[in-house]
């Protein structure tokens, strides 16, 4: 993750670095316990990570990204976002239905982790990207909208979606 610009000095940019940290915690934490064969725990930190990955989903999605879309030269890297975002849900969504349904033991934890390598990627695109254009072009108006977005969702007034 970058330290050049100052953009996580940015209150929103802040919070999602920090998630991002948690986010690449987790993802570490479930690879490790597949790598170790203990199922039981790789699901656990699934479980840790996904109330994590939504609010922060939420915050880019509803926030951060509709914002960078209006930059020049950022929809298309903007759209790339969302789609990774679609991708990451997909498979995840996949994963918590068998979880529930039948278990640990059929989840298709090499998914996971291909999306999971994914999402490290995208999240060095964010880091080293998206945050230092967004701290150059955004007005305080974005800024204000990504900190109610997330206030909205941690009270529960913006309905995010469950896995």
């Amino acid at each position: 993750m970058c330290s050049y610009c100052g953009c996580r000095a940015i209150g929103p940019i802040s919070d999602l670095t920090r998630e991002h940290v948690a986010i690449r915690n987790e993802m570490g934490e479930v690879r490790r316990a597949f790598d170790r064969g203990d199922l039981d725990a790789a699901a656990d930190h699934l479980i840790i990570l996904l109330p994590i990955l939504i609010l922060h989903d939420t915050v880019e999605e509803l926030a951060i990204y509709p914002s960078m879309e209006t930059v020049p030269m950022q929809a298309d890297k903007v759209g790339v976002l969302f789609d990774e975002h679609d991708e990451v849900d997909r498979v995840l969504d996949t994963a918590m239905g068998k979880l529930r349904e039948t278990g640990p033991s059929t989840v298709a934890w090499t998914e996971v982790l291909r999306v999971f390598a994914m999402l490290w990627e995208h999240i060095d695109h964010e880091e080293n990207g998206l945050f230092p254009a967004a701290a150059i072009a955004f007005e305080v108006e974005d800024w204000e909208r990504a900190e109610q977005v997330r206030a909205d969702a941690e009270a529960g007034r913006i309905a995010m979606r469950p896995f």
